[in-house]
């Protein structure tokens, strides 16, 4: 590849300053152009010809198989192997009759199941109507199928399964994470619904939160204890008097951390006054690890006054 690149460039540049940035010595140059070509590289040549007359002959339909079975009909002793790595280097490749499955089977009877949304497939609120489909993707182990379930109000994927078989549990288990979801949606909504008013937080990461600081109670008394608790709470370098640096906090809980990290991807993706901050620190000279790690701070003091109970108002004396 070397020796190719010197070669198409000499005559604008000259082989030595070629070799000076590519860190090649000239003399290895001139001794690839000397040396002679390889017995394998000679019976290459030759074997690719034949792949080639026979490709063409059979109006380049023929893959490896049936390449290498005609080469040894014709007398050419050559591997299997061989023929697969020739033909891929030199582009060749046969046709295949392999279709993709089928995931739709129409059937032969009249239709009698009834239209219960006749065709209007919109939706007031979430959750009022979902709209199921199967597809399927190739993959280097084989044909995989794939059931989602989507939410025609928020256009939300809120189920979805794969499986290896197109069977009835692919469509059941989509659908029954669909329920799942929508019964933590209904959890989170009536114990803490203010989260879900915060950009960015959706329903899986307030479950998350809500998970983390029902089991740690005693970690959400401060703004300093939750960041502490998800990882985000700065540390300073070193030990004693320091410079004023800090390092990250590596420990904490990652449930947590992700959840506080999904936040602020979406906001600086979608939230216009989280936009222009991060063009205001770039513009400062901070790395976009810096500011997400700053973001990653702000974000954690929403969610503590957010999940902080409200204190009830003192009753007047009567």
């Amino acid at each position: 590849m070397i020796v190719t690149y010197i070669d198409e460039h000499k005559d604008d540049f000259g082989v030595e300053p070629i070799c000076e940035q590519l860190q090649v010595a000239p003399s290895t140059y001139y001794a690839a152009k000397a040396r002679r070509p390889s017995a394998r590289s000679v019976s290459d040549r030759a074997t690719t010809k034949v792949i080639e007359q026979v490709h063409t002959a059979n109006f380049g339909v023929y893959g490896a198989r049936k390449v290498h079975a005609e080469m040894r009909r014709q007398g050419h002793r050559v591997a299997r192997c061989t023929v697969e790595r020739l033909m891929r280097v030199a582009g060749l490749r046969g046709i295949t009759r392999a279709k993709g499955p089928r995931t739709t089977i129409r059937g032969t009877g009249p239709d009698t199941r009834p239209d219960l949304v006749e065709r209007n497939f919109t939706a007031p609120a979430p959750n009022r109507l979902w709209v199921c489909d199967i597809t399927y993707c190739r993959t280097f182990s084989g044909w995989v199928y794939a059931a989602f379930v989507i939410d025609v109000f928020s256009r939300r994927v809120v189920g979805w399964q794969l499986a290896r078989s197109l069977r009835t549990d692919l469509a059941l288990d989509a659908t029954e994470a669909a329920e799942l979801t929508k019964q933590i949606g209904d959890l989170v909504n009536r114990t803490a619904p203010q989260l879900l008013e915060s950009f960015g937080i959706g329903v899986d990461t307030a479950a998350e939160i809500l998970v983390v600081a029902g089991d740690n109670p005693e970690r959400i008394k401060s703004e300093a204890a939750l960041a502490k608790l998800a990882g985000i709470a700065p540390v300073p370098t070193g030990s004693g008097t320091t410079s004023g640096r800090h390092r990250i906090n590596h420990g904490g809980h990652r449930q947590l951390n992700a959840a506080i990290y999904r936040t602020v991807i979406v906001r600086m993706r979608f939230h216009q006054p989280t936009i222009d901050y991060v063009a205001r620190r770039t513009a400062e000279g901070k790395t976009k690890r810096e500011i997400i790690r700053c973001l990653k701070r702000y974000v954690i003091r929403e969610v503590f006054h957010l999940l902080r109970p409200t204190p009830r108002a003192a009753l007047p004396a009567s």
